[in-house]
């Protein structure tokens, strides 16, 4: 997988669950920053920051990825009429809907996990890590992760809460995320 930076895709191993083919071979291309992994306490944190994020990056495509729909339904409730005020261009996707987003054109996209297979964004950010379930069929949902981070090209974000369990902390890299 080419398309991220080293940084990103390094992340991304950290998740990947194997295939017959194995693992991808790193990307050279450096990244201005890396990953990020961010406590965000409150919903209403998470929906400034991505929104900040738009404004400093006003032609990026950015995918805001959450684990289930009910996840998508709270960050669409909050990042739909922030878009708005900030007159940022914000479409939302699930499977199953009957009108796709058009993933060439810059603003945000909020899809779940289900939908990102296949597709690319400048930005990344996973809404809701500490939801993402890993139990008795971890190498899936570890699996869906690497999908899920390996869509970014330049930048990354995992928010998560840390009031709230989250199991997939143990597969993150350390403390130089």
């Amino acid at each position: 997988n080419h398309r991220n930076t080293i940084e990103i895709a390094c992340l991304a191993q950290h998740f990947y669950a194997g295939t017959d083919a194995g693992k991808p071979d790193l990307p050279v291309r450096k990244g201005q920053i890396p990953p990020y992994l961010i406590d965000y306490g409150v919903l209403e944190y998470m929906t400034r920051r991505i929104v900040r994020h738009a404004g400093i990056h006003p032609n990026d495509l950015i995918a805001v990825i959450t684990a289930n729909n009910e996840s998508q339904d709270a960050m669409r409730r909050r990042l739909e009429p922030a878009c708005q005020n900030e007159r940022l261009h914000f479409e939302w996707y699930r499977s199953g809907n009957k009108r796709v987003p058009d993933f060439s054109r810059e603003g945000i996209v909020l899809l779940n996990i289900q939908s990102v297979k296949g597709l690319e964004f400048d930005s990344v950010i996973i809404a809701d890590l500490h939801r993402h379930y890993v139990g008795r069929h971890s190498e899936a949902h570890k699996m869906k992760l690497y999908v899920a981070t390996s869509r970014a090209r330049d930048r990354l974000y995992l928010f998560y809460n840390r009031a709230i369990d989250c199991p997939l902390l143990k597969f993150m890299p350390g403390e130089d995320i």
